[in-house]
């Protein structure tokens, strides 16, 4: 019976069929959720731009500015060379 576990899940893995997250193949879900962490630094940083030329509180719009730009390369670091 233990043959035929291993042998079903060794199959299951190479079809990327599997339900659990550890053993499932880690090019399946693509590179879109990886990049998907750059959204809040890019959105930080437009906001704060919009808020520094346009808005009433130019103050504010400078914080989130450079809040942007130093979360920016944190993130993509952390995308680029996370699992």
């Amino acid at each position: 019976m233990g043959g035929y576990y291993n042998d079903e899940l060794r199959h299951r893995q190479l079809q990327g069929d599997v339900g659990h997250a550890v053993l499932g193949d880690f090019r399946r879900g693509g590179s879109g959720r990886r990049w998907r962490a750059l959204l809040f630094p890019v959105a930080v940083l437009a906001i704060g731009v919009l808020l520094l030329f346009v808005g009433p509180l130019p103050g504010l719009g400078m914080v989130l500015c450079i809040g942007g730009v130093f979360a920016l390369p944190m993130v993509a670091l952390r995308a680029l060379l996370g699992p």
